[in-house]
């Protein structure tokens, strides 16, 4: 977030950063302020890789301090607790394969369906790189 450069808010009536309106904003309320640093703690123990942090983050939340939607959340971060730490343990992810997919889908909704198969797929290749036809092997 950006601490030095302000621009005029009409809210405020003055010049303001962005940083000054976010910590305006979560000291005006008790359950904002809790909530907010609670996510940018969860956010860097993602971003930093760090298993033990963000264990330590959804263990030790205090529930009188959240809101339906952040308890919801916690809810889901500890039931699904054996997977994410797999997900920091392995560096594996089917985000290729979830990207190919979306590829295949949108290139079918856009030419509403091929006649031939084997079009489809040169397509595909194409699209992804996989085949180009100008370089010969």
């Amino acid at each position: 977030m950006d601490k030095t450069n302000k621009k005029y808010s009409k809210n405020f009536n003055k010049e303001i950063s962005q940083y000054d309106i976010v910590q305006y904003l979560i000291n005006t309320d008790t359950t904002l302020n809790y909530v907010y640093n609670l996510y940018q703690g969860i956010i860097k123990s993602i971003t930093k890789r760090d298993k033990e942090k963000f264990l330590n983050i959804i263990h030790n939340v205090d529930n009188k301090k959240l809101n339906k939607y952040t308890k919801q959340a916690i809810k889901t971060f500890l039931n699904f607790e054996s997977y994410i730490i797999n997900a920091f343990d392995y560096e594996l992810s089917n985000g290729i394969v979830e990207g190919t997919n979306n590829v295949i889908k949108q290139l079918m909704h856009n030419a509403c369906g091929y006649r031939k198969f084997a079009h489809l797929k040169t397509r595909i290749m194409l699209i992804k790189g996989i085949y180009n036809p100008l370089i010969t092997q």
